[in-house]
């Protein structure tokens, strides 16, 4: 069941958007992943942007206030900021709370992840629709840029924690999907993951040898031109 619990002020945007946004995200992760197991998901408007936690996701945007007329409106951009927060907060029931990443020590099998199905479930929800991270455009300054650490670094080292964490390694996957193993090659390989790994604890490693055994294409170039080469070298 998909609940979404706001006050007046968060009317007309949020009856319109966000019971609709949860369903759309379960939708979506459910075919790239697995069936979402739990019987709820509920989307609260509280103080925060956005946080999750099992079941319940907390939501902050809500329309804005004339206080002269009394009307209430949102602009575009806070209407796709409700429906991508939701989204991305609603996926983190995927990973990392049924694929149980270590999220503090691997930033990016966490946000990564959960990042990069943000992205390919915005894509489906109309097109044209102005994801903010994913498209490998959105990457081309932060990648020409000096002030930046390895996708592999802890989370408590980790410059520009946003481009880092979240942008750059789901522009990783979509690169992956799009350009080099093909959407439906792909897609399997990623399910295959998800499916071996929910309710257990991967690591790196058991998610780049799931995508190169599920797929038989050698990937191993791939993670060392993205990754750390030294830790690579390790892991693979």
């Amino acid at each position: 069941m998909a609940m979404s619990y706001y006050p007046n002020e968060g009317n007309p945007l949020w009856e319109k958007y966000s019971t609709e946004a949860i369903i759309h995200t379960m939708e979506q992760y459910n075919k790239y992943t697995f069936a979402y197991p739990y019987p709820v998901s509920i989307s609260i408007n509280g103080p925060v942007g956005g946080m999750e936690y099992p079941m319940i996701t907390f939501n902050g945007p809500r329309p804005t206030l004339d206080k002269k007329t009394g009307e209430k409106t949102y602009s575009r951009k806070t209407k796709y900021g409700l429906i991508g927060v939701i989204i991305h907060e609603v996926g983190h029931n995927y990973f990392p709370m049924i694929v149980n990443s270590d999220e503090r020590q691997w930033t990016w099998m966490d946000e990564r992840l959960n990042t990069f199905l943000q992205f390919v479930a915005e894509q489906a929800w109309e097109e044209g629709y102005p994801s903010r991270r994913g498209n490998a455009a959105n990457m081309i300054s932060y990648m020409k840029s000096d002030n930046q650490v390895p996708i592999m670094a802890n989370s408590e080292s980790i410059l520009q924690f946003g481009n880092n964490a979240y942008g750059k390694p789901a522009t990783t996957l979509n690169i992956l999907r799009e350009t080099i193993m093909g959407r439906e090659l792909f897609d399997f390989a990623f399910k295959e993951y998800a499916q071996r790994w929910k309710f257990k604890r991967p690591t790196p490693a058991d998610f780049f040898r799931t995508m190169k055994d599920a797929s038989g294409v050698d990937l191993d170039w791939f993670w060392r031109g993205w990754f750390t080469p030294q830790i690579m070298l390790i892991l693979l």
